[in-house]
């Protein structure tokens, strides 16, 4: 019997397609930025070195101006939230909304206008605390080291955002220091694969960044966000704990849930849920649970690569 690798590769390929009935398997190629992968090809790849932190993730709470109340908060920070995400931020009144909140253990990341997010460091300053971990988010990002990254950006796209951070990067004089301080922002969509292979892309990167800084690996801290935005209301809990997971799967440093509305702010469903995969699923046992899946480490090293090479050929 020939057992090479190509012998055994077509008899795997002839058997797939007896089991589809089809001999067009490219109908399931996947598909990213004009760029196919075929999940059937079973050439040899490298396993992604993705830099995972090898952490929990920290269970957050996502509001804006639709769920933004102290009620909303409390109900978040009673059922265990550790992290809390205010998006699209204008004009809160912090002190109403903060009422009976302690912050000095939470982390706080805040997307909105510059005057916002200086009013919320100045109620900081004012009641002599601060977050145990902060991050801002503006809506003019080329002079911050966060940035914030989606499911839908294309390569060009991607390129010119970690343009952003490299520039800022140049310009530190804290270099190693501010290393610590960077977020990136991933806001997920419907798609499990793409979600976790942008996240694991976005480590990739992050390595290639680091190494021509001439700077030691450290993992990049990652917050993701899963909004209903995208999703219709009947199928807002299916979709969310699909998004969620595959967040999750990546390997997020937090995880902060937006809830459809006031309502469903306040009985927090969307922090229960967190609760439930961490401990039922027992992901939160493995750090790496999809090293080797050909399709993820592949797409994973497609985006890098594609992004990687158009930050290189304009540098």
């Amino acid at each position: 019997m020939d057992l090479s690798a190509n012998s055994i590769q077509e008899r795997y390929i002839d058997r797939v397609k007896s089991e589809l009935k089809t001999d067009d398997l490219t109908r399931y190629d996947y598909i990213w930025d004009h760029q196919r992968i075929s999940p059937f090809d079973l050439s040899p790849f490298k396993s992604v070195a993705t830099l995972m932190t090898g952490n929990e993730w920290k269970i957050g709470a996502s509001f804006d101006q639709n769920t933004f109340s102290n009620d909303s908060i409390l109900a978040a920070l009673n059922l265990g939230a550790q992290s809390l995400f205010f998006d699209t931020v204008h004009s809160y009144d912090w002190g109403k909304a903060l009422k009976k909140v302690e912050l000095s253990w939470l982390d706080i990341f805040i997307r909105g206008q510059e005057d916002s997010i200086q009013s919320f460091l100045q109620y900081c300053k004012s009641q002599k605390t601060k977050p145990d971990q902060f991050a801002s988010f503006t809506e003019s990002p080329t002079d911050s080291l966060n940035q914030s990254f989606s499911y839908h950006d294309t390569a060009v796209t991607l390129k010119l955002k970690w343009f952003m951070i490299i520039d800022q990067l140049k310009k530190s004089t804290h270099l190693q220091e501010d290393l610590h301080h960077i977020r990136i922002l991933y806001e997920a969509g419907q798609d499990l694969v793409l979600n976790i292979s942008m996240v694991r892309a976005i480590r990739i990167i992050w390595l290639h960044v680091l190494k021509s800084f001439g700077l030691v690996a450290t993992p990049v801290y990652i917050i993701g966000s899963v909004s209903p935005d995208i999703i219709e209301k009947n199928l807002y809990m299916i979709g969310t704990t699909v998004m969620m997971t595959s967040l999750v799967l990546s390997g997020l440093d937090t995880i902060v849930i937006k809830p459809f509305d006031h309502t469903m702010a306040v009985q927090g469903w969307h922090i229960k849920a967190q609760h439930i995969i961490k401990e039922e699923s027992l992901l939160k046992q493995t750090n790496d649970v999809l090293s080797g899946s050909f399709v993820i480490e592949n797409l994973s090293l497609l985006i890098a690569k594609s992004v990687w090479e158009k930050i290189i050929s304009d540098t």
